[in-house]
Order: C-alpha cells, then sequence, then structure tokens
C-alpha cells in the first residue's frame, strides 16, 4: 500500500490569495495606492487585477460606489447563506419526523366487506327508482288533471262562443230594431204622443248592450286561461318525459346489479 501524499500551498501564497478580494482592494485606495501598486501587493500582473475589478463591477466607479456595491454584494450572500441555512433546518426537522414515522409499529386495518359497497349502492339505486317511480306518477296523475282541465275549458270556450254568436246575432237585431224605433220616435214627437214606451226600449236597449259587453269580457278571459292551461300542459308533459327515462335508467341499473 502505497502512502498518499498531498500538495499544500506555502503560507506565503496562501497569503496573497486572501488579498485578491474586493475588500483588500478598497483598503488599498482608500490610503491612495495605484492599481499597478495594488496588483503588486496581491501577487498578480496589473492584466489579472482589471479581470477582478470586472467580477467584482468595480470597473469606472468611484470609490464610494465600490463600497456600496461590496455592501450590497455582502448583504446578498448573508441572505443566501440565512436561506441556505433555513433549508437545512427544515429538511433535517424533516427527515427526523420520516424517521419517527417509520420506526413507528403499523396499525392493521380492518379488513372491509368487498360487498358492503356494492349492497349500499345497490340499495340506494333502489331507493332513488322508488322516488322517480313515485314522482313519474305523480306527474301523470296531474298531466291527467290537466288534460281533464283543458277539456273541461273546451267545453266552456264552444259554450261561450255560441253565447257570443248569439248575443252578436242579438246585438244586430236590436240595433235594427232600435233604427226602427228611432223612426217610431220621430213619428211620435212629431205627433206629440205620450214618450214613456220610447223611454222604456231606449233601456232595454242600454241593458242589452251592457250584457254583450260582458259577455265579450267573460270569451277573451276563457281565451286567457286556455292558453295558461297550453303551457302548463306542456310543462308537465316535458317533466313527465324526463321523468320516465331516468326511472328507465334506473331500472336498468338495477337489473344489472
Amino acid at each position: 500500500m502505497s502512502d498518499v501524499k498531498t500538495y499544500q500551498m506555502p503560507q506565503s501564497d496562501q497569503e496573497q490569495r486572501k488579498k485578491r478580494s474586493p475588500n483588500f482592494y478598497i483598503e488599498c485606495k482608500e490610503i491612495g495606492m495605484l492599481d499597478k501598486d495594488v496588483a503588486s501587493r496581491m501577487g498578480i500582473s496589473p492584466a489579472n487585477l482589471s479581470i477582478l475589478k470586472g467580477r467584482w463591477d468595480f470597473v469606472g466607479k468611484s470609490l464610494e460606489q465600490m463600497k456600496a456595491k461590496l455592501k450590497q454584494e455582502t448583504k446578498k450572500s448573508y441572505i443566501k447563506n440565512k436561506g441556505t441555512m433555513k433549508d437545512d433546518i427544515k429538511e433535517d426537522v424533516e427527515k427526523a419526523q420520516e424517521e419517527k414515522e417509520a420506526a413507528a409499529p403499523v396499525q392493521p386495518k380492518e379488513q372491509e366487506d368487498p360487498h358492503a359497497d356494492y349492497e349500499k349502492y345497490m340499495k340506494e339505486l333502489k331507493q332513488k327508482l322508488n322516488d322517480e317511480t313515485g314522482a313519474k306518477t305523480a306527474l301523470e296523475d296531474k298531466v291527467k288533471q290537466l288534460e281533464e282541465d283543458n277539456q273541461e275549458d273546451k267545453e266552456k270556450r264552444n259554450y261561450w262562443e255560441r253565447e257570443y254568436k248569439r248575443a252578436d246575432a242579438a246585438r244586430e237585431r236590436w240595433k235594427s230594431e232600435h233604427v226602427s224605433l228611432k223612426g217610431e220616435l220621430d213619428r211620435l214627437q212629431a205627433d206629440q204622443q205620450p214618450k214613456q214606451t220610447v223611454s222604456e226600449l231606449n233601456e232595454k236597449i242600454g241593458d242589452l248592450k251592457e250584457w254583450i259587453q260582458s259577455l265579450e269580457q267573460e270569451n277573451m278571459r276563457l281565451e286567457n286561461e286556455k292558453e295558461n292551461y297550453k303551457q302548463s300542459f306542456k310543462v308537465v308533459s316535458d317533466q313527465l318525459g324526463e321523468s320516465k327515462q331516468r326511472s328507465y335508467h334506473l331500472f336498468e341499473l338495477v337489473k344489472m346489479g
């Protein structure tokens, strides 16, 4: 086995290497030394000193600017080293926690029934199917009721249409009679006959007009109700279709189970 020999730099060279720093350069400049003299103190050539100044960002800067630059770099180095220390501490804590957890005895897990989840799932599906079936039945009943109401509204509408036509015919008849009565009135006035009969006829005509107007209003109301029932019927029919589709899918899932 051969002995390994290591090279050790002479003490003088070590001292000169320590001098090749921005701190030493600034100290030399504070006492008024020229760059060539500083290079000689560092044990390097002026050209190599220029290279070092470029690395330190000292080229073209005054002494105060170089001091500010050195202070800024020192602060950055401190913050970086501080952050590294925090990371090292955090890493050590995490490593210790992992070792602690690894050393802790592992608690055996309770064996789960593989059929439990399946039975629970099937139970939920059956409950959903029952709910959907109930909702479907309720919607079917509602549709049936709406169909009955719609049929009743149709009958009412047909009735009022007949009444309207009858009233309209009566109005035309009374209109013709009114013209005749007007001619009679003119004749009676000309003959200076009593006006009691004409006043009664005018009152009767006024009552008939009010009756016809009420029939027109009722017909308009029924038209509006008819349109509302149509819209409600469409909404419920769409809901029934969706419910039937959901019930079918749930039923198929239950059969597959």
